[in-house]
């Protein structure tokens, strides 16, 4: 299932992975990965413009306001 947020998917692998049927956001920031998984797809963006705060850079998909 594709996501209206960057750098954000819905994981549906058959593997045995601890994230099945969850929202991924996966970034690389830097050389930097930055992956988690999250019940609600907004949550999953969030992370992501989190990351990208940190960092110092934009935000990929601007849940945050910034000053």
């Amino acid at each position: 299932m594709k996501s209206k947020y960057k750098n954000v998917y819905f994981n549906t692998s058959p593997s045995r992975s601890k994230n099945k049927k969850k929202w991924i956001a996966a970034i690389m920031i830097n050389g930097q990965h930055y992956r988690q998984g999250f019940n609600d797809e907004k949550e999953a963006a969030k992370y992501v413009d989190l990351c990208c705060i940190k960092a110092g850079i934009p935000q990929r998909n601007d849940t945050y306001k910034t000053l």
